[in-house]
């Protein structure tokens, strides 16, 4: 996901990032699919399909780490996807 800004606290030391808001991860998009009785759009298949493999390729011709990939650490944006990039989660 793009970070936007990071604050910083100087009483706390605490870092806050600024990101973007997913709507859904793919993993909540279909199950609310399902249960109301749909199926996912054969576009928005080939649209994930592309751009998880794009950037993929992106990662591995940079030498970028990330993740493994599943549909509950791709996000829904308002017009495109995202992946986690551990900053949306909370850990040490």
């Amino acid at each position: 996901m793009s970070v936007w800004g990071v604050v910083y606290d100087d009483v706390t030391s605490n870092a806050f990032y600024l990101l973007d808001t997913p709507i859904a991860t793919l993993d909540q998009i279909q199950t609310r699919l399902t249960a109301c009785g749909c199926s996912v759009p054969e576009e928005l298949v080939w649209t994930v399909v592309y751009q998880v493999s794009s950037a993929l390729l992106h990662m591995v011709e940079a030498g970028l780490p990330y993740t493994p990939l599943a549909l509950d650490n791709i996000f829904l944006l308002r017009d495109r996807l995202a992946l986690e990039n551990m900053l949306s989660r909370k850990h040490r």
